[in-house]
């Protein structure tokens, strides 16, 4: 039986967008793990996050166990949460 669900597993498309999404519960990727990480502190109380970015940034690196982050992952968490607001 063919069906949409069945189709998007099998392509590799729930994969995608399980990525995309950030659960990174479903799916172990360092991509999965920065999109999480950008939706974590894209929800924050922006006067919260604004006290302290360095702080915030390294609990959802932890959360998430990505504890070597580059300089460009950096600057894409920081873009996707500047877009938010």
């Amino acid at each position: 039986m063919s069906n949409f669900f069945s189709d998007a597993v099998n392509s590799g498309y729930f994969m995608y967008m399980a990525e995309a999404e950030g659960k990174d519960n479903l799916v172990n990727t360092r991509e999965a793990k920065v999109n999480a990480i950008i939706n974590d502190l894209r929800y924050m109380d922006r006067s919260e996050l604004r006290g302290n970015p360095d702080y915030f940034l390294r609990k959802a690196c932890r959360a998430h166990n990505l504890e070597d982050i580059t300089q460009k992952e950096v600057a894409k968490i920081q873009i996707a949460i500047n877009k938010g607001y």
